[in-house]
């Protein structure tokens, strides 16, 4: 059976309207994310002040006998000039969580994506980018049993199915994905696997991530109080290298500086959090 019937087969049966029983609603709603402005250079960059990620976030939530549904959009800067910035909506999903697992229709990242280890508060080194399929317009399965969470997708417009696990052990996080139809640097619509593994090894965080497209990354993030610094080397595919930063963290104020080897890329930036 293909990838994207048994992604349909699946989600659809939590997806079809389920007889329910009208009941006490918990309502949510939450409001966060990021301002920030940074000074770039090198590679692509044009030497000048630019955003620095920037967005705002909307969560709401709704408990209704036991379901939860679920609804997040984002409002992002679309470009890199500070003059030139389009406010866009992304990232516009739906979906509903109980114990037959978890459903999100939408803007979602894929099944891959879902636990690919990836950058939190790194901003680019040692991401290689491992999975590699759309995470616009998908419809997306994910459980969890025990030590092991699982996840199916589909993206009907794009073509493209993925399904992907991460197994934990300890402090050790092992993660795997394959996706159907994407596009890899020859060119060519193919199959694509992933692999990561993140850890924490005497207060030095671990992360390894890549891909059979010959894309791979590695970092090390140490955390020291509101100081945060890490190193990295990685290749993207087209060329490769070291990279390393470093940021402090004063109150909800980001400062950050970062050099990045494969893009020969250098940002020195400011982000206020809320």
């Amino acid at each position: 059976m293909k990838l994207k019937i048994l992604a349909a087969v699946v989600a659809g049966a939590f997806v079809l309207p389920m007889a329910v029983q009208a009941g006490t609603v918990a309502d949510t709603m939450s409001i966060d994310g990021d301002i920030g402005v940074a000074y770039s250079t090198g590679g692509t960059a044009s030497d000048s002040f630019e955003e620095f990620g920037t967005e705002i976030n909307f969560d709401g939530s709704a408990e209704v006998d036991g379901i939860t549904y679920m609804g997040h959009m984002e409002f992002d800067t679309n470009g890199n000039s500070l003059n030139d910035n389009n406010i866009e909506a992304d990232e516009v999903r739906v979906g509903m969580k109980g114990g037959f697992g978890e459903v999100w229709i939408g803007d979602a990242d894929n099944a891959c994506d879902q636990f690919d280890p990836g950058p939190s508060d790194i901003f680019t080194g040692g991401q290689s980018g491992s999975c590699g399929g759309s995470d616009d317009g998908n419809i997306l399965y994910k459980n969890k049993f025990a030590n092991t969470e699982f996840a199916i997708s589909h993206n009907p417009g794009q073509d493209q199915s993925a399904i992907g696990g991460r197994f934990t052990a300890g402090a050790m996080k092992f993660n795997l994905g394959f996706e159907d139809g994407v596009t890899t640097s020859a060119g060519t619509d193919e199959s694509l696997i992933s692999y990561g593994i993140q850890g924490e090894m005497a207060g030095v965080i671990l992360n390894a991530e890549g891909n059979d497209d010959d894309k791979w990354g590695v970092n090390a993030t140490y955390i020291a109080g509101p100081s945060t610094f890490w190193v990295s080397y990685g290749d993207n595919g087209t060329d490769d290298g070291v990279g390393g930063g470093f940021k402090y963290s004063h109150g909800k104020m980001d400062y950050v500086i970062e050099h990045n080897e494969p893009t020969d890329n250098t940002v020195l930036g400011l982000r206020y959090r809320f």
